[in-house]
């Protein structure tokens, strides 16, 4: 590997590597089917429709519009056999490490929070053997409900004020209801799930994000890449947006001139503050 020359950077002389071969890795990547060019993606800035770059897709959905989104898995079923497979004697090594070390994963989970992060009761004892442990969230241990496997998931819209998503059907309320799990084999008939979203007219305009949110695989998956932007708006450039106010429609996100780009050029030309297309996007966060 090349270091980096002597003054190149201030005080640094050269670049510190950890290795001296090629180093691979498997990652996990969500992308556009092929053959769907009418899919509302946002801007390649965002991810595009996430064959380029770290970003999935791009999502947009816009306020008073209906998204159906169809979701298939292509993971590697066998990933698994060639990492991590959890199982309930190392995951009991893990535990006893986190006690040991004092992990604030340990400490704020202890007592009547165990099943938020999934930790067996009695986590605080020293040494505590595999066969005693205690589960109260099976679901919240990594890879415990998915085959061993972290190629199982399903998608979440972060802040999204949608229909609950993350349990089969969509939209139930029912405390036993199964997760929705989209495999990565056919043989349970789940590698494949359609969503219908409907995105109220009084959305909020900016920019969301959506994620993988199958409890003990979410961390390993959406860390892998599985993540995009949820754009709620139309994004148009501060110095394309209609210095004119506009009449109110009843769904303004059909109205590129309504955007929140616009709302902004129009309050910053009210206060005469400047407001240029060097400026940064605007963004809703929650």
């Amino acid at each position: 590997i090349e270091t980096t020359p002597p003054g190149t950077y201030p005080n640094v002389h050269k670049a510190h590597t950890i290795s001296d071969e090629d180093v691979t890795f498997l990652t996990r990547h969500i992308q556009a089917m092929e053959g769907a060019p009418n899919s509302p993606f946002g801007p390649d800035a965002f991810g595009g429709d996430g064959t380029q770059g770290l970003l999935g897709p791009a999502l947009q959905m816009l306020p008073g519009k209906t998204v159906y989104l169809m979701v298939k898995n292509s993971l590697d079923p066998d990933y698994q056999k060639k990492g991590y497979v959890p199982t309930r004697e190392n995951y009991a090594q893990k535990v006893n490490n986190w006690v040991q070390t004092g992990s604030r994963m340990v400490i704020s989970s202890l007592g009547s929070n165990n099943e938020i992060d999934a930790l067996p009761n009695g986590a605080g004892q020293p040494n505590m053997k595999a066969e005693d442990m205690d589960m109260p969230n099976h679901a919240n241990v990594p890879g415990w409900e998915t085959n061993h496997s972290f190629n199982h998931f399903n998608i979440h819209l972060h802040g999204m004020e949608v229909v609950p998503h993350v349990f089969h059907p969509m939209g139930t309320s029912d405390p036993d209801a199964e997760w929705i799990t989209i495999e990565p084999t056919p043989e349970n008939g789940r590698q494949c799930y359609c969503y219908k979203f409907d995105i109220s007219p009084k959305a909020s305009k900016g920019l969301f994000a959506w994620h993988t949110h199958r409890h003990g695989t979410e961390s390993m998956s959406t860390w892998s890449g599985m993540f995009g932007a949820l754009v709620t708006d139309n994004y148009i450039l501060p110095s394309d947006a209609p210095t004119a106010k506009l009449p109110p429609s009843d769904h303004p996100a059909t109205n590129p001139a309504s955007s929140l780009m616009y709302n902004l050029v129009q309050m910053a030309q009210e206060k005469q503050l400047p407001f240029t297309d060097d400026d940064v996007y605007p963004f809703v966060v929650y």
